[in-house]
């Protein structure tokens, strides 16, 4: 997945900054998310993918709901407002 995530976000010339600003979190957290060491919100994995034109893709990233994602300590990012 991670690999499917960073090269639609090559092919979209889209940088971090301005996905962070489509998702509604800071860049830091967007990173994280395309490189598996966040999880997303359903919402915030919808806004993404839909961003990166994979909007088939959505339910796939790694959502903060799930028992794996609390166990390996993976941490949710919060909203920039």
């Amino acid at each position: 997945m991670t690999e499917t995530l960073l090269a639609a976000k090559a092919a979209s010339g889209l940088t971090f900054a301005q996905l962070a600003s489509h998702v509604g979190l800071d860049e830091m957290c967007v990173a994280a998310m395309l490189y598996g060491q966040a999880s997303a919100s359903p919402e915030e994995a919808a806004k993404l993918c839909d961003a990166l034109g994979l909007g088939e893709y959505s339910m796939r990233l790694p959502m903060n709901t799930r028992v794996s994602s609390a166990i390996l300590g993976i941490r949710k990012c919060s909203t920039t407002n």
